[in-house]
């Protein structure tokens, strides 16, 4: 069906932005420290700042095992639990109406959008491969992840 090389998608950061952003600088932070300060402390914010600033969630699938592994990836090391699969039906990717309100002193504002999410049909779960707000980037990974994996593509 495929190559030995198992398909990942990530789905996202596990963490909100503004942990990113502060996990950013306490890189910066604890590589003055590592470098200048005192070692014991710059190390240990060095790693938990990486962490926190790689830390994903995501998928792999892999064909000639028949397994599916959602993982969490740490400082690049996938950590999950194997599911094996019987059959792989398609690949479905929906379309999603989101919203968004945000208040600021009285006042509220309302951003909605489209979400084109991305979803495994096996025989007993569906589960989600990612999404994007432009439905051609999902078209056309999902395209090569159905040919890969040898089942059609249904868009919605």
């Amino acid at each position: 069906m495929s190559d030995s090389k198992p398909l990942s998608f990530k789905i996202e950061s596990t963490f909100p932005l503004n942990f990113i952003l502060v996990g950013l600088v306490g890189i910066a932070g604890g590589l003055v420290l590592t470098l200048e300060g005192p070692i014991v402390i710059g190390i240990p914010v060095l790693l938990i700042s990486a962490a926190v600033v790689t830390t994903q969630r995501g998928t792999s699938i892999n064909t000639e095992k028949r397994f599916i592994k959602r993982f969490t990836s740490v400082l690049g090391l996938k950590v999950g639990k194997k599911e094996s699969y019987d059959n792989i039906h398609e690949l479905r990717i929906k379309e999603q109406k989101m919203s968004q309100t945000m208040n600021s002193r009285g006042s509220s504002t309302t951003i909605r959008y489209t979400m084109y999410n991305a979803y495994l049909i096996t025989d007993d779960d569906s589960i989600l491969l990612g999404g994007n707000k432009k439905k051609d980037k999902v078209v056309k990974r999902m395209t090569k992840a159905a040919d890969n994996l040898g089942v059609p593509l249904v868009v919605e």
